[in-house]
């Protein structure tokens, strides 16, 4: 079973409505649904955000994924999530210039 599949079951079987998975280049958000068929998650491209420099895109996923939006049980996940993108969004953009 792919890492998609493993989470999208594992929120469909608890109380949990959201999940992240990610292979660290691609970022998935994935809501609890009983809809097999048809998988159903907004993904983000961070690599191709940051080589493209979409930064609308990149707030965008900030807003979206900010910590303020989620329950109290996500809030410290949430914000070292913010740390690391905001580290690696900050090094890479001041490395290329």
């Amino acid at each position: 079973m792919s890492p998609h599949a493993l989470l999208q079951e594992y929120i469909n079987l608890t109380e949990n409505l959201y999940t992240i998975v990610t292979n660290g280049l691609h970022l998935r958000l994935l809501r609890d649904s009983s809809r097999l068929i048809k998988l159903s998650f907004i993904e983000f491209d961070l690599e191709t955000m940051m080589d493209e420099e979409h930064f609308a895109d990149f707030a965008i996923m900030y807003r979206l994924l900010h910590s303020s939006r989620m329950n109290a049980k996500l809030d410290n996940l949430f914000k070292l999530l913010s740390i690391i993108f905001r580290n690696w969004f900050f090094s890479d953009f001041l490395l290329n210039y």
